[in-house]
């Protein structure tokens, strides 16, 4: 429970694909009256990761053939609250507030609001590693970030 009497506990999950997409799909199978609210900086919730080596080598030419599950299904199957292209830039731990920007179409459409929580969940992915080895920066090499 929240720190409101018979309110439903407040859930924010910093982060989609495999770990924050699993986190909420659990957390909802965990409490069927907690407000779950899942925040994904770009477009897509949930993809296959193993299948990105497979675009970026063109066997798999469709980016879209990788997503998994929609936000629109997250939201229909499991009474999520996905909120994507929206980035949590800062957490508040003592007001329990997560500082948030939701991306528009151009910079100057972008917003900035606080989201209060109850409970946070980080998984927001991680950035390649990339050496200082020659030929790095050639037009062949690529990395990925999920």
């Amino acid at each position: 429970m929240s720190a409101e009497s018979n309110a439903p506990v407040r859930l924010v999950i910093v982060g989609g694909v495999a770990g924050g997409a699993s986190a909420a799909t659990r957390a909802r199978r965990m409490n069927e009256q907690a407000e779950i609210i899942l925040f994904e900086k770009d477009d897509d919730v949930s993809f296959a990761n193993c299948g990105l080596p497979y675009h970026i080598g063109e066997e798999i030419k469709d980016r879209d053939a990788l997503v998994v599950a929609s936000a629109d299904f997250l939201r229909r199957r499991f009474r999520l609250d996905v909120r994507t292209r929206e980035e949590v830039v800062s957490i508040d731990r003592e007001k329990r507030i997560v500082t948030v920007v939701r991306r528009g179409v151009t910079p100057e459409q972008e917003e900035t609001y606080e989201q209060p929580y109850d409970k946070v969940i980080l998984a927001p992915g991680a950035s390649p590693i990339v050496p200082d080895l020659p030929g790095v920066d050639s037009d062949n090499v690529l990395t990925l970030r999920n």
